[in-house]
């Protein structure tokens, strides 16, 4: 699996994972150029998300409480596109449900 969410992060698996990643830009000569980077793993589709949630709060440069909902709102908005329309955080968590069973039906 490969979700695109937005410009500068992804989710994707492993056969034990849904792994968040991050693009990332390297400034150095050597290793000029932008590339993934793992932010984190994690067993359950919910903790990803969670911890995107927790990035974008992070990087955040809201000044207000009503300015960082705003913020939050917007990701939320890109993860229900990426995932489909009648997407909600419940329905994510019973999607990852359903991930987890098939994941370790094939392992």
């Amino acid at each position: 699996m490969e979700i695109q969410i937005n410009d500068k992060y992804k989710l994707t698996t492993d056969e034990l994972n849904v792994i968040l990643q991050k693009k990332v830009e390297h400034k150095k000569k050597v290793s000029k150029g932008k590339e993934w980077k793992n932010v984190g793993y994690y067993q359950k589709m919910e903790h990803a998300l969670d911890r995107l949630v927790d990035e974008k709060v992070y990087e955040s440069g809201a000044v207000s409480f009503e300015a960082l909902k705003l913020e939050i709102a917007d990701l939320r908005s890109n993860v229900v596109s990426a995932f489909g329309q009648n997407t909600t955080y419940g329905s994510l968590i019973e999607l990852n449900e359903e991930a987890s069973k098939e994941m370790h039906r094939q392992v």
